[in-house]
């Protein structure tokens, strides 16, 4: 095989490494068995070594032995089929075809989600290979379709192609689905009844033909096209051209042929190509060409990438038939315009100026923060993409600022920040900034309430996560759906969490205290007895134990292929009992399991599907009346039979803990033993992780561990993501670690010198692991060393108005960074219903400081989703009102005089109200008489005048 160049061809076609290394591994294995693989398509086009690797489902169910001439470890069905896909794609690459124009992946991922929403059952139940609700629904009338013409090209003798061809057709007439709609149908009846044979020969010659499936379409179109157009004039068919020139082909060559429905594949192709796939013509063999090529790249990505187990390009047409009912929309990840009109109004732009282009497009320029790069000229991103969408689409563009901005990204524009981005533009590229390794960060926001600190710690947790520039369009307030979905994965990763201080937050809660823990260990051995005092791990040791790793793997990790893989829950040893077996399977690179006693499970027998119920079996000759729930049975049957070379082990701590993930490298093997050891079932690994401390579980799993020693992790609990960012397979070099950041909301809330204990010393920069002062201390409890990485950022927030704030420890106000955020008027509407809202909340705010301080002001987060009188109504008297009671203690007279209500007389206030109190008889406030006392209330509506009698 000519494999230099095969690569090539395969990279040009924009596929992943991972799956072009896949391709050549195989086509290489292929080469080896068979003999140079350009001479053996040269002699048939791989027909006879297509049937050589030949299995269906049946031959599955029948546990038909390997028919390749080489070995081939786990499911024969899924993987044979694999194999003749490589066939296919060497084949194309050995009759000269070219690679797609990059297929937008993007999109394929967006379908992807839209297919699993069709089918959640889908990846759980085993792919195009399982049994899942797809199969029910969509797939298996398609199956019983092509065995039945499969079994058409097996007669013996073979028909004449008029006979063949009406009996392919009349299986087609059966199914409308496939044939595409009732009208066909009708057409089809006709033709043959007014031409006796004519359309059966032409059919029964493409059902049989060898030629490349475009070719073999172009043939029978020439003889089939004038009768498909007889009496359709003013109506030409082409999209029977396109059915039935297809559709006959997928059922005879299902692994090179597919089968098409023109608005599904139109929808496909504007969504993968951004172009249609079809003219308005009659099916062209390059149009065929294009699909075919397109559906091959899809079937290898989820073969090798999505490890869906495709079997043949049926399963392509299955993906295309439920996820292109409609087109993409908004779901697409690409832009509504194209490049070549954004050229356009840029020229247009230049040519009247940007004041006279934005203002035809009705586009201001006031608070331009970003600009769309063009050669050595920057334009208004919001203006340029909606001027284009608006030249092409004749009505006024959707987009916003972030959204603007992705789809000019999305084109291949270089976005900068504008003139109203903070700070100069940084030269390097957004790659380059982020690979640059940033100094720890200990920062607190603090302000009055409202003010959006807590808002905020999201913005400052991606930035550091991600080491954005701090004017990267991300972090700007427009683009805030899109950083909350990068917080979102970032906290589903546990690379950001959060915790909220307060008054009884304890040392114990944060760093590590002592816990009760019932039972001795994680293993099924019934030893659940009593309890014991161990030292468990608070929230900031779980982070701190996370970013180390991450610091220690920083190069290395992040690039594993998880797809496909089953992972399982082991047990080695009860944990902190029995660790040397957990020590031996680490040094022997193995694991191992206690249940199936000293029986030998290597006998064939159970194997395969019917490997449980020969392990049931023989079980219960062994202890008669052993029910499946039985670890000799169950747990014996995972490991042995359900566990496949390539799955991942993930080793338990304890229910909440895992201390090693490893890959299974060998089958079940049994290992004799004369001493008292039970754990004789073994499983070849190659260990992956092995840390220095035991992981928190839910880093990659949303539930606890439970007691069983071995079982399957459920898909819908498990995160692949984080999962394969803590294994090796990234690409190495420099980069830095993954940046690990904890909030903590309310900080002074907490008796802090308690709560931090010896780490307040710790977290200093230049106290951190590896930094000239390293520190590290041996914490009471564990008794454990500990330092804290440089990885690991803390970011807190302090309410101002909180009256614990001058308990604020004076050793965390050094080791902290302050950054002050006040209220912003401007971050408000200026007038809602006409109520004026900016000036409200300045006024407000400059009564409040003049009677008591600035730092009790109101925040502007209080009124930010104000819609309309009534919000505002709503957020003054249970929002604002009790705060002002509580800032001056009760002193409605000064409330009063921040509300402008002070000089009301009696009964006439805005928002208050008071009526004189009457001295108790006989009083008389003591010499010089007493002074007027009131009695103060809140209106129960405020009058239409009231917020403007505040502002004056």
């Amino acid at each position: 095989m000519r494999e230099a160049e095969y690569r090539k061809w395969l990279e040009a076609g924009n596929y992943s490494a991972n799956t072009v290394n896949t391709q050549i591994t195989q086509a290489r294995r292929l080469d080896q068995a068979y003999g140079d693989l350009d001479a053996v398509f040269v002699r048939d086009g791989f027909a006879e070594l297509r049937r050589t690797l030949a299995y269906s489902r049946q031959d599955k169910r029948d546990e038909r032995p390997n028919p390749a001439s080489f070995p081939i470890a786990g499911d024969l069905y899924a993987n044979l089929a694999s194999y003749r896909a490589s066939l296919s794609y060497y084949g194309r690459f050995a009759g000269g075809g070219e690679t797609l124009p990059s297929p937008d992946r993007h999109a394929l991922d967006a379908l992807k989600q839209r297919f699993l929403s069709a089918f959640p059952d889908f990846e759980a139940g085993g792919g195009f290979t399982g049994s899942t609700s797809y199969h029910r629904e969509e797939d298996d009338y398609k199956r019983t379709l092509v065995a039945r013409a499969n079994e058409l090209l097996h007669v013996d003798p073979p028909p004449g192609d008029a006979e063949l061809g009406g009996a392919v057709l009349d299986a087609l007439s059966k199914d409308s689905n496939l044939l595409g709609y009732y009208r066909s149908n009708a057409r089809l009846s006709a033709i043959r009844s007014a031409h006796p044979g004519a359309l059966e020969t032409a059919a029964g010659a493409l059902f049989r033909a060898s030629d490349p499936p475009p070719v073999a379409a172009d043939s029978f179109l020439a003889t089939a096209w004038p009768l498909l157009r007889e009496g359709s004039e003013e109506s030409l068919p082409y999209g029977d051209t396109r059915i039935l020139a297809t559709v006959i082909q997928a059922l005879a060559r299902p692994e090179i042929a597919i089968s098409v429905i023109y608005q599904r594949f139109h929808n496909f192709g504007m969504a993968m190509l951004d172009r249609p796939l079809f003219g308005n013509n009659v099916l062209t063999a390059s149009e065929y060409e294009t699909v075919l090529q397109l559906a091959a790249f899809v079937f290898t990505v989820m073969d090798v990438e999505w490890a869906w187990h495709p079997r043949d390009l049926w399963d392509v047409q299955g993906f295309v038939w439920v996820t292109c009912k409609e087109k993409l929309g908004d779901e697409q990840m690409g832009p509504a315009i194209d490049r070549g009109t954004v050229e356009m109004v840029m020229n247009e732009c230049d040519a009247l100026g940007e004041a006279s282009f934005v203002a035809k497009y009705n586009r201001s320029l006031r608070g331009v923060r970003y600009r769309v790069v063009r050669g050595n000229s920057r334009y208004p991103s919001k203006a340029i993409a909606n001027a284009a969408y608006e030249t092409m689409h004749g009505e006024p563009g959707p987009y916003g600022g972030s959204e603007a901005r992705r789809v000019l990204a999305a084109l291949g524009y270089e976005i900068v920040a504008g003139e109203d981005g903070a700070g100069v533009e940084d030269e390097r590229s957004p790659a380059e900034a982020r690979a640059v390794a940033v100094e720890p960060t200990n920062l607190i926001l603090y302000g009055p309430p409202g003010t959006g600190k807590t808002y905020e710690t999201a913005v400052h947790a991606v930035r550091l996560c991600l080491n954005l520039m701090p004017y990267d369009p991300m972090l700007a307030a427009t683009a805030r759906a899109q950083l909350m979905v990068e917080y979102k994965r970032l906290v589903a990763a546990r690379r950001i969490q959060f915790v909220t201080f307060h008054q009884s937050y304890s040392y114990e809660e944060f760093v590590e205290g002592l816990r009760p823990e019932t039972g001795a260990g994680d293993g099924e051995d019934g030893m659940s007895a009593g309890f014991r005092l161990v030292a468990k791990r608070g929230v900031f040791r779980e982070i701190s134990a996370l970013a180390e790793q991450a610091r220690k793997s920083a190069g290395q990790t992040g690039g594993f292929d998880v797809s496909g893989r089953q992972v399982f829950k082991m047990s080695l040893g009860r944990a902190g009992l029995e660790d040397h077996i957990f020590e031996a399977a680490v040094e022997g690179n193995y694991v191992a399991l206690g249940w199936g006693g000293k029986e030998d499970w290597s006998d064939a027998r159970y194997e395969g599907d019917r490997g449980y119920q020969a392990i049931f079996d023989r079980w219960n000759e062994i202890e008669p009346g052993t029910t499946g729930n039985s670890g000799h049975i169950s747990q014996l049957w995972r490991f042995r039979t359900s566990m496949r070379e390539g799955d991942l082990v993930v080793i338990s701590n304890g229910n909440s803990e895992f201390r090693a993930i490893g890959e299974v490298t060998g089958a079940y093997h049994y290992e004799a033993s004369d001493d008292n050891n039970q754990y004789h079932h073994r499983r070849a690994v190659r260990w992956l992780l092995l840390p220095d401390e035991p992981l928190p579980a839910d880093t990659i799993y949303d539930k606890p561990f439970t007691m069983r020693s071995c079982y399957l992790l459920q898909e819908q609990f498990l995160k692949r993501d984080a999962l394969a960012g803590l294994l090796p397979g990234g690409e190495g070099g420099d980069q830095p670690a993954d940046a690990y950041v904890l909030v903590i909301d309310e900080i002074n809330r907490a008796n802090i010198s308690k709560v931090f204990g010896e780490l307040i010393t710790l977290i200093e920069p230049d106290k951190r692991i590896d930094a000239a002062g390293e520190i590290k201390v041996r914490l009471p409890y564990s008794r454990e060393m500990f330092g804290i990485p440089p990885n690991l950022h803390l970011v807190g927030t302090m309410n101002t108005a909180d009256r614990s704030i001058a308990l604020l420890d004076t050793a965390l106000r050094r080791r902290f960074d302050f950054v002050e955020l006040m209220p912003d008027a401007d971050r408000l509407e200026s007038e809602v219903n006409g109520v004026p809202l900016r000036r409200l909340l300045e006024t407000i705010n400059a009564r409040i400081e003049y009677l008591f301080d600035r730092e009790h002001q109101i925040g502007h987060g209080f009124f930010m989703q104000c819609r309309n009188r009534s919000d505002i109504d709503r957020v003054m008297r249970r929002k604002i009102l009790p705060l002002l009671q509580e800032y001056f203690f009760e002193d409605w007279e000064k409330v009063a005089h921040v509300l402008g209500d002070a000089d009301a007389k009696a009964g006439e206030g805005a928002f208050l109200t008071w009526q004189p109190l009457k001295a108790p008889e006989g009083f008389d406030g003591g010499a010089g008489g007493g002074l007027e006392r009131r009695r103060w209330s809140v209106r129960a509506d405020f009058p239409l005048n009231a917020y403007t009698r505040i502002v004056g």
